[in-house]
């Protein structure tokens, strides 16, 4: 196994990823109906961007084995003691170099990480660790725009910052996965979930993001954060009723490729 390099540090975010709706459950199961992808015969899923193990909780709740792909100390470390007992080995890597050996694993998924890898890297190196016929997914979580709590939201972060951007993560990713030939198959999922969050947890989960906008390591980005959670605490009541819309694409690899 190889070394890695990590880009991102979400040393700050780590201990927020738990205030994160999870990915809706009935996405995890079509994703595995979808790929024929069984518990039995001793399964293998790799968890990539894993953070601290919201996907990889799922998909050990549904009996595959699983290794945990995550670059950051922090986040393996909580991850670790969220699936102690389970069977899931965490190790340090990134979507680019995941240190796994060559077609090892039968599922290649990621959680709301692809975005923050470079993403043909991260597919060559899909390609590389999967079995002949295993899969790649990647999946995001989305806040519904159109709901009026959270138009008050973006209202907020745009009072701050006019030119707020989701980037990637928004964007349909399949027009981008059909160009490698290595896998064919492709399919899109979406299943939607209504979520209440009190006020305090809704704040923490905007303190488990990583942007270009606030840098929570710094004094900094910590007084701009505090000035907008202000704003969001004036906007919103002691709980919010939220719908999250988890959207996931995957693609099969090409037996041969």
């Amino acid at each position: 196994m190889g070394g890695y390099r990590q880009e991102w540090d979400y040393t700050e975010q780590a201990r927020f990823y738990r205030f994160r709706p999870n990915y809706t459950p009935r996405a995890i199961d079509r994703m595995l109906l979808q790929g024929e992808i069984r518990a039995q015969g001793g399964v293998l899923a790799a968890d990539v961007g894993a953070g601290t193990g919201n996907l990889t909780r799922l998909l050990l709740e549904r009996g595959l084995r699983c290794v945990a792909i995550e670059p950051n100390e922090g986040m393996r470390r909580i991850g670790e003691e969220l699936t102690r007992g389970r069977d899931v080995t965490w190790v340090a890597g990134t979507g680019e170099e995941t240190t796994l050996p060559d077609g090892s694993v039968d599922l290649f998924a990621m959680g709301s990480s692809f975005n923050t890898t470079d993403r043909e890297a991260t597919l060559v190196e899909a390609a590389r660790v999967l079995r002949p016929g295993g899969w790649f997914a990647c999946m995001w979580n989305h806040r519904d725009l159109s709901a009026p709590s959270e138009q008050r939201t973006e209202a907020v972060l745009r009072e701050f910052f006019p030119d707020y951007r989701h980037g990637v993560r928004r964007e349909d990713q399949g027009a981008f996965l059909a160009r490698f030939e290595s896998f064919e198959g492709l399919a899109y999922i979406e299943e939607t979930q209504q979520v209440v969050q009190p006020i305090d947890d809704y704040i923490a989960a905007w303190k488990s993001v990583r942007n270009t906008y606030w840098d929570l390591a710094k004094e900094e980005g910590q007084a701009l954060f505090a000035r907008i959670e202000s704003r969001l605490r004036a906007e919103h009541t002691t709980s919010l009723d939220l719908r999250y819309t988890t959207r996931l694409w995957m693609v099969r690899k090409r037996r041969g490729a």
